[in-house]
């Protein structure tokens, strides 16, 4: 069932036209509708990306609505809270035709003329809708490669895909250098759009004891972390990589945002590390922005990603990250904002921790250029911006 109702719009049928150079002419901006598929709004950074921009477009006076092929989840309250109308299929798997008739009648209602799909299974499953509802234009957001590269099947079937979209984004340059080469993405279509934080909302305390004490946080080193509590975050390693830093800097305190599977499991092992009194498991947090600007570093230990939100909210509050040095993030985390580590290296992320834990002033600057550089290139009004130019709108200001 819509979690809120479609709004009114064209109801004619089209095949499916790979070039898009036959669509109905393009309306202007304060008549534009952008419709954009994920697969859940469940939690995870793709998810939070997806809602942040269409709450951000609708904000900016276009009408922005968005598809949940899965179930709902934490992400429903901000887009209510904001009036972006949202739909949940529920079961919206592409081989269920059903699911094509509800996509084709909401690209309809929705007088959509941007379909934006996110990930391959939304493509996959919207694509011949859009087509069909006669949407003018066809935007796409992969958010990392990972995921493609066990199987070929997969990556040709997203590189025939691709000739479907007007503009194929990724959100990072070593992204676009994998999707030309492995999927085979024309380079005519493919741009790359970095993710991009609202710097309102993420930036320092000005008070940060009295932040900590509202947040139940100890007043003492907090390293922080913020994810799905599931094996491809490597949360074991930060784990072990704090127990052996507290040997040196025994006044670090981990702090987890985030639940999943995981979960029991990496409570048992701060146990076994002795860590039981160090670490705060938060949970899902609608307070993120404060309990990221309450800490000192911020840790990512990923196996894989793109260019995850997490790092760039740390770096909008003004706070230092150590990260494994996976996806777009070397290009990221330049030696004044934080420092790179290898996948898997606990020793060196352990002398990372104990390195800034010990030198205040040096996380000071840090988290000083690492905000520069989220307002100067991450910030979430330039990725808006240049969304609205893939779409090919101007976009009211």
């Amino acid at each position: 069932m819509p979690a809120s109702s479609s709004r009114a719009g064209s109801s004619r049928g089209a095949t499916l036209d790979t070039d898009q150079t036959r669509r109905r002419s393009t309306p202007g901006p304060a008549d534009a509708s952008i419709v954009q598929v994920v697969q859940s709004l469940g939690k995870g950074g793709l998810e939070a990306m997806a809602a942040n921009l269409a709450i951000a477009l609708h904000h900016r006076g276009l009408r922005s609505t968005i598809v949940s092929l899965g179930e709902g989840g934490v992400l429903e309250q901000p887009l209510a809270a904001a009036g972006v109308p949202y739909h949940l299929l529920g079961d919206g798997r592409w081989r269920n035709p059903r699911t094509h008739a509800q996509l084709t009648r909401l690209f309809r209602s929705s007088g959509a003329h941007v379909a934006h799909t996110h990930h391959f299974a939304a493509l996959l499953t919207a694509a011949l809708p859009a087509a069909i509802a006669r949407v003018p234009r066809t935007v796409h957001t992969e958010h990392a490669f990972q995921y493609l590269e066990p199987s070929r099947t997969l990556r040709s079937t997203l590189g025939v895909l691709s000739r479907t979209t007007d503009r194929f984004v990724v959100v990072g340059d070593e992204m676009r250098d994998y999707y030309r080469t492995a999927v085979g993405v024309d380079d005519r279509r493919l741009m790359v759009i970095r993710n991009g934080v609202d710097t309102a909302r993420y930036r320092a305390h000005h008070d940060v004891a009295a932040a900590r004490r509202k947040l139940g946080l100890p007043d003492t080193i907090l390293v922080g972390s913020a994810g799905r509590l599931e094996p491809v975050k490597n949360y074991p390693l930060l784990l072990r990589a704090t127990a052996r830093a507290r040997q040196l800097a025994p006044t670090l305190h981990l702090v987890l945002m985030g639940d999943g599977g995981e979960r029991d499991a990496l409570a048992q092992l701060a146990t076994d590390l002795g860590l039981q009194d160090a670490v705060s498991f938060l949970g899902w947090r609608t307070d993120a922005n404060d309990v990221m600007a309450a800490l000192d570093l911020f840790a990512l230990t990923s196996i894989s990603e793109g260019l995850p939100l997490g790092v760039l909210e740390a770096m909008a509050c003004a706070v230092p990250v150590v990260t494994t040095a996976v996806g777009d993030l070397p290009r990221v985390v330049h030696p004044d904002v934080g420092v790179t580590i290898p996948s898997h290296d606990e020793t060196a992320l352990a002398d990372a921790l104990v390195g800034l834990a010990r030198d205040p002033a040096r996380r000071r600057h840090m988290g000083h250029r690492a905000r520069e550089m989220v307002l100067a290139t991450y910030s979430q009004q330039a990725m808006v911006d240049a969304y609205l130019a893939a779409y090919d709108l101007a976009g009211p200001q």
